[in-house]
């Protein structure tokens, strides 16, 4: 407790205003903490306006207007579309990438998910086996997921194939980092488009270059014979002017007159940047908890004892031998007092700011706590926000058919002659394990009610499925006379209607058996014999010569004139023995 009753005299505080606070850095040299603390000063006076550096200091006068072009957070960040600054670019955007959870889960949900694996089809077998093969030698599903990655991160990507004029096909693919591409290009002719390859930026391509090592060497002699003149641009440091018809540039262009693909992740710089600056700031927190401010006060106001400059020059030195020991102790007497300032009950909740920059990041990059959480939502919203994630998917995966139909298998059928009789070249339609990303059950019943009643086409319906209408009839054809032929299921089920086949399946004999009894059972049934014609007899006679003997005609005798119709009443002869022996009526014999 203190004793506000005692006062200091004039002497003792005349001795506690010549006393200066000493500070004990256990870490930092003097030298380099002064030049931080200037670092520091002068940004603060940047941050809040004024300039300590002139005489008499003035706080400067706020600005009506800002620019949007300026932000602070950007304001050092890399710009434009130079080889030097989309470099830089790339490099912080494959950062976050790489390190940032939220983007990297975002930028494969957006690579991988569009994509499965697939089948090509065509209307030659022979044609469509030689795509498939080709497919699955060449790694072309791995080959297009990795272009979709650069896509979604960098904005564009950039991919090479190398030709094999022996095999008449392609060798491989190779995918160059959009940085290392120089694209010369106008929106005049946006047609006529020249790829330079500049592999500087690449330091360990430099290095194999000038190694001495035979493993380097054999490197070396491999590209130039592979690509002639490659490896002396590589020397020269200049540009490699690649074949425009090998160059798959897939670039997600907001125009047509773009220079170059632009990223989505640009957009979430600016609070992923912030985000940065809360972690630090985090950081500030953790440090500061562990090694708080040490306060040491010595001397004794209730008693006006103030120690000597000598005497706390003699603790700051003790203080200074407890730096690296564990296990220092001091002994000294009532006028001491420690006091440790450190960061209990004084953290800001930073949550409600990391929960804001998510939401603004998952915004940027199209997406939902739903889908990268995997939380549930109400069946509205949620069905709404992923036809519209769908949409935007099947429009992507729609561009990259297409440029790898151009790209890569239109070469191929023009080398090889995969020609129709009408002169347009075979190309291979894709068959999707995911189908249709949004489907949608109502509208399908709908168009079947529909083709049900003959009121569309069957050619409407196979285009609202995205089924090929060729295809379709090669494979019903090929389907005919096997188990999946309905009429093959009908002649089956109207022979198990047999009692005798139903017997036998009774008995546990499959079908194929049953069939092939049957078939050995009608082999053995003897056909039906024709009669053969009789053979005619010669004629002796002529069958009108022929006279058949006349047959005695039996006498009846003519009726008696005599004979009279009886009176009524006068008995008929033989009429009741005629009478006895007709059938009697049911209730009239006689007992």
């Amino acid at each position: 407790m203190e004793n506000k009753d005692i006062k200091l005299s004039s002497e003792e505080k005349k001795r506690l205003d010549k006393i200066i606070p000493l500070g004990v850095h256990a870490a930092l040299q003097r030298k380099d903490l002064d030049k931080q603390a200037a670092d520091f000063q002068r940004e603060a006076q940047f941050m809040f306006g004024f300039d300590r550096a002139q005489p008499g200091a003035t706080m400067r006068t706020p600005l009506m207007y800002v620019d949007p072009r300026f932000d602070p957070v950007l304001l050092i960040f890399p710009k434009g579309y130079r080889r030097e600054d989309l470099k830089a670019v790339n490099e912080r955007l494959r950062h976050f990438y790489e390190y940032h959870p939220l983007v990297g889960n975002i930028i494969d949900l957006h690579a991988e998910f569009p994509l499965s694996d697939f089948e090509l089809q065509c209307e030659d077998s022979k044609i469509q086996q030689f795509y498939n093969d080709f497919k699955e030698r060449t790694g072309l599903l791995s080959f297009m997921k990795m272009l979709m990655t650069d896509y979604w991160l960098l904005g564009e990507c950039f991919g090479y194939g190398n030709w094999d004029d022996s095999q008449k096909e392609w060798e491989s693919f190779n995918q160059y980092p959009p940085e290392a591409i120089e694209v010369k290009q106008t929106y005049v002719l946006p047609e006529m488009a020249l790829y330079y390859l500049y592999p500087d930026t690449d330091q360990g391509l430099s290095d194999i270059m000038s190694s001495s090592d035979p493993a380097d060497q054999k490197i070396v002699e491999f590209m130039q014979l592979k690509y002639p003149g490659f490896v002396q641009s590589v020397k020269e440091k200049k540009g490699f002017l690649l074949d425009s018809s090998r160059v798959i540039h897939f670039a997600r262009k907001p125009t047509k007159y773009a220079p170059r693909g632009v990223s989505i992740v640009k957009r979430a710089v600016s609070d992923l940047l912030l985000e940065v600056k809360l972690r630090l700031l985090e950081f500030t927190f953790a440090d500061r908890h562990m090694y708080p401010i040490k306060l040491w006060k010595l001397g004794s106001e209730t008693l006006g004892w103030i120690p000597s400059n000598k005497h706390l020059e003699k603790f700051q030195s003790l203080l200074a031998q407890a730096t690296n020991d564990p296990d220092f102790n001091i002994i000294y007497h009532f006028g001491v007092t420690p006091d440790f300032v450190g960061t209990k009950d004084k953290i800001a909740n930073l949550d409600p700011y990391f929960e804001k920059i998510w939401k603004r990041v998952m915004v940027a990059l199209f997406s939902s706590e739903n889908l990268v959480h995997g939380e549930t939502s109400s069946y509205a919203s949620g069905a709404v926000s992923l036809k519209l994630l769908m949409n935007r998917y099947m429009i992507i995966r729609a561009e990259l058919e297409k440029i790898i139909k151009r790209k890569i298998f239109l070469p191929l059928a023009v080398k090889r002659g995969f020609k129709r009789a009408d002169g347009t070249w075979i190309l291979p339609d894709y068959i999707w394990q995911k189908v249709n990303l949004m489907s949608n059950t109502s509208m399908q019943q709908f168009v079947m009610s529909l083709r049900e009643k003959k009121d569309i086409p069957f050619g409407l319906v196979c285009d609202i499925f995205g089924w090929d209408k060729r295809i379709l009839e090669k494979q019903l054809k090929e389907e005919e006379g096997t188990i999946f032929d309905p009429d093959f299921k009908r002649a089956r089920d109207t022979m198990l209607s047999k009692p005798e086949v139903q017997l036998d399946i009774l008995k546990g004999k499959k079908l194929e058996d049953i069939m092939k009894i049957l078939e050995k059972l009608e082999e053995k049934e003897e056909p039906v014999k024709e009669k053969a014609p009789e053979e005619k007899q010669p004629e002796l006679f002529k069958p009108e010569e022929i006279v058949p003997p006349k047959m005695q005609e039996p006498e009846v005798p003519p009726p008696s004139l005599e004979e009279k119709k009886p009176e009524p009443g006068e008995e008929i002869p033989g009429e009741e023995k005629r009478l006895e022996e007709l059938p009697k009526p049911l209730g009239l014999e006689k007992k």
